[in-house]
């Protein structure tokens, strides 16, 4: 596997270290610029996110590996200890001055977590390791080896960390990089390729939904209560995908504002990623009526949304008659992590994952398909990929 193939070059400006003395709020805040969502976390560097892949910057120790899941399964924990009641007061639509209460709630709790060092939370249980010398085995040994683990197929690692030959941390290796370096081969799989969702049996089911009009809060309690990583937004009225909520979309959003949470998670979605001065008036609405100040929905911070600073990526469909190289199409262009599969009023009936994707490609019965497969350097010189969005 050439290095040329899915690794950047060591000294690549992009790619993000952090310091074991980093804050909670530092890290979320770095996971959004370098929009990844892990990241090692080494010792022996000043600093909080630093680019030790350049020259002169390899004395450091490898702690471990910092996910986002770990971050918000901390943050759920705490809030949960902090105010018992907090998740039962999200268990439903809100009205407008309960929204206020739950935001105020939720951002009291939370106030102290993002100033914790990240060596306070678990070490993350999601990221292998690999030496440059194990890239030059074949493509599916890599797949075996760092990123599946056939004995149990509920387990998977999404990231593996890649060392050089003096332990320095020279990369990471994704399982979206795999998919992206297969599907530039798609031609050459055209057998398997061709094969409709159905057909493969590919969408898993059932898939794990959250009514829009539930506080954003809830939709990430439920992720961490059914362990996924994304979770289907559907009206709460006809059951039709709306969105999707990923653990992703905590990053970035500083202390000061992670009240959002307590807004209607389509709303957290269409307008709080997209708003931040929206977002702070909200909730200094929120503030102010805590007080005892007149306020009504057409407050600072209700008003419709408009001028956002990011367009807000819809939902990612397929049926069950969408080729399997249209889903890996999907998935690739997009840099998403899953695709649901919907019926004919759009409900969500399945969905797919890259995870489900490699492990058909890494079956017994597909797997003589994958490029490389019988070949020592699987990756082609002639294939520049550049890093894939983890």
């Amino acid at each position: 596997m050439s290095e040329g193939g899915y690794l950047p070059h060591a000294n690549s400006a992009d790619f993000l270290f952090l310091n074991e003395n980093c804050t909670i709020g530092e890290a979320l805040d770095q996971l959004a610029a370098y929009n990844v969502l892990s990241a090692p976390v080494v010792r022996g560097v000043t600093g909080t996110a630093v680019d030790l892949a350049q020259e002169n910057k390899l004395q450091y120790t490898v702690l471990g590996c910092l996910d986002v899941d770990k971050l918000l399964e901390a943050l759920l924990l705490t809030i949960e200890k902090k105010n018992v009641d907090l998740f039962s007061m999200a268990s439903g639509p809100l009205t407008y001055q309960q929204t206020n209460t739950l935001m105020l709630a939720i951002n009291e709790c939370a106030q102290d977590f993002f100033l914790h060092a990240i060596t306070t939370l678990p070490a993350s249980l999601d990221g292998g390791s690999l030496f440059r010398g194990d890239l030059g085995t074949n493509l599916l040994a890599v797949i075996d080896d760092a990123f599946l683990f056939p004995a149990n197929k509920s387990i998977s690692n999404h990231r593996v960390l890649v060392f050089g030959i003096r332990g320095e941390v020279v990369n990471t290796l994704s399982q979206s990089d795999i998919l992206r370096y297969i599907y530039h081969f798609k031609s050459e799989i055209k057998e398997l390729t061709s094969q409709t969702v159905q057909e493969l049996g590919l969408a898993t089911s059932p898939v794990s939904t959250i009514p829009a009009n539930i506080p954003a809060i809830m939709g990430f309690k439920t992720m961490h209560t059914r362990r996924v990583s994304g979770i289907a937004v559907v009206d709460a009225q006809d059951g039709r995908l709306v969105g999707n909520l990923s653990v992703s979309d905590i990053r970035g959003l500083s202390p000061a504002i992670f009240g959002c949470l307590a807004m209607p998670t389509i709303e957290f979605l269409n307008r709080a990623l997209n708003d931040e001065a929206l977002l702070h008036a909200r909730l200094q609405a929120a503030k102010d009526e805590s007080i005892g100040a007149k306020l009504s929905p057409s407050s600072p911070g209700l008003a419709a949304t408009s001028g956002l600073s990011r367009k807000t990526v819809a939902p990612i469909m397929c049926t069950g008659s969408t080729t399997l190289g249209e889903v890996m199409r999907n998935l690739v262009q997009h840099k998403v992590h899953r695709i649901y599969q919907v019926d004919e009023h759009l409900r969500p009936i399945g969905v797919i994952t890259i995870t489900n994707v490699i492990w058909l490609l890494a079956g017994k019965e597909w797997r003589k398909l994958v490029p490389g497969y019988d070949t020592p350097t699987p990756m082609r010189p002639d294939v520049n990929m550049s890093p894939a969005v983890s």
